[in-house]
């Protein structure tokens, strides 16, 4: 009797590479071609798992960042809240000083920031000028984005006395 050679699903006969090998040798191979191709799934998935990871380790990366500058903006906003209770007028007037007072300090700031070594309380001295002068020239809203680049500088301010801390 002839031995009978198990057939691929789908197939109608053996492939005859296969049906001159005996038959022990063609299910070693069909069940190490079967192993292959489990193995190629299993590593396709780790793939998938480690990329998956990844993503996930840049996403908590990017929200550790973000509470760490929350905890900043919470620690600001606090003391705004303390301020405002403690002080209940806030001032009189945006600024004192004379326009031409502004300008001149303001120029020699960004001298002073236009080479290294940079300094934070430089480049704030910079900002808070820059939106005094937008405001002396009735710029509101320049002023406005001055403001919030002044609060944009305080908060690496921050995050520099935080690295310091550690």
């Amino acid at each position: 009797m002839q031995k009978q050679y198990p057939l691929h699903p789908g197939h109608t006969h053996a492939s005859p590479l296969y049906t001159q090998l005996p038959l022990e040798e063609y299910e070693a191979l069909m069940k190490e071609n079967k192993a292959l191709k489990q193995a190629n799934k299993n590593m396709a998935e780790s793939v998938a798992e480690l990329e998956s990871m990844r993503q996930k380790e840049v996403e908590l990366d990017m929200r550790e960042r973000e509470l760490k500058e929350n905890k900043f903006v919470f620690s600001i906003l606090a003391e705004h809240k303390k301020a405002k209770e403690k002080h209940q007028v806030f001032c009189d007037d945006f600024t004192g000083a004379r326009e031409i007072f502004v300008l001149d300090e303001l120029d020699r700031w960004r001298k002073i920031n236009s080479s290294a070594p940079y300094h934070a309380d430089a480049i704030l001295n910079e900002e808070i000028l820059e939106a005094i002068s937008a405001y002396q020239c009735g710029d509101f809203e320049n002023c406005m984005v001055e403001l919030a680049q002044c609060g944009a500088v305080i908060l690496r301010m921050m995050e520099y006395v935080a690295k310091e801390m550690k």
